[in-house]
């Protein structure tokens, strides 16, 4: 494909495009104030209890005991739930989708975090099912359930970032379903042309065109400046 052609579509779907997040009125100001830092975990202090209600659904799992939860059209088992809830927790990376629609429905449905909002799933699976738990496993239910709801009780609010900044070039592109990363042709023209002339445009047009769902991991520090928040 010539650079004009690749120039023209550069333009339509990066330069004027944008990723999307969502963030908690909790802690909107710092971000706005300090930007995104992959490396920042703000589930530090509540970690070990989230184990620990990890631990018990695979736990119960093994024995019989399984769930699904629905994530809007992709149904995971509590075990798959779990994996991914640590991947989010281990990973130093900051999340963004493509789609719009499917960020401003996340801002519905997920208030407080997808963190807040799987431990209830959890939470209501484990409940649902015919067994006894100990005094400490229903206690480690309850304080999770309150957290979980105040973390809830925040607004979500909507934000964007162009996909021409310079971070997008080293992000890691994770497709629903399939293992390891693409590799990212955001940021600038010159990496685009580089990744496109790569892997060619028929491998990554249905995402240029939000047709799939395709999500940013970036793994560099996101200044504030470059951070809007549009609801």
């Amino acid at each position: 494909m010539e650079d004009k052609q690749l120039r023209k579509i550069y333009d339509k779907y990066v330069s004027n495009g944008y990723a999307y997040r969502t963030q908690t009125k909790e802690h909107l100001k710092e971000v706005l104030k300090d930007g995104f830092d992959p490396n920042y975990c703000p589930y530090t202090k509540i970690r070990p209890k989230l184990e620990r209600l990890y631990d018990l659904v695979l736990i119960l799992e093994g024995e019989g005991f399984k769930m699904t939860l629905d994530w809007k059209g992709v149904y995971p088992s509590g075990s798959q739930a779990v994996k991914t809830s640590r991947l989010d927790l281990d990973n130093p990376f900051v999340d963004f989708a493509i789609d719009l629609e499917e960020t401003e429905d996340f801002v519905k449905r997920f208030k407080g975090g997808a963190i807040a909002g799987n431990v209830l799933k959890l939470i209501g699976g484990i409940k649902g099912f015919d067994t006894k738990l100990t005094k400490t496993q229903k206690k480690l239910m309850d304080d999770l359930f309150v957290w979980a709801k105040k973390k809830m009780k925040f607004t979500n609010f909507l934000l964007r970032v162009n996909l021409s900044e310079k971070f997008f070039e080293n992000a890691k592109i994770h497709i629903l379903g399939e293992k390891g990363y693409w590799e990212s042709p955001y940021g600038s023209f010159e990496n685009f042309r580089k990744v496109i002339k790569k892997s060619g445009i028929k491998k990554y047009e249905p995402y240029l065109k939000k047709k799939k769902r395709a999500y940013i991991r970036v793994i560099d520090k996101i200044p504030a400046g470059v951070i809007e928040v549009i609801r």
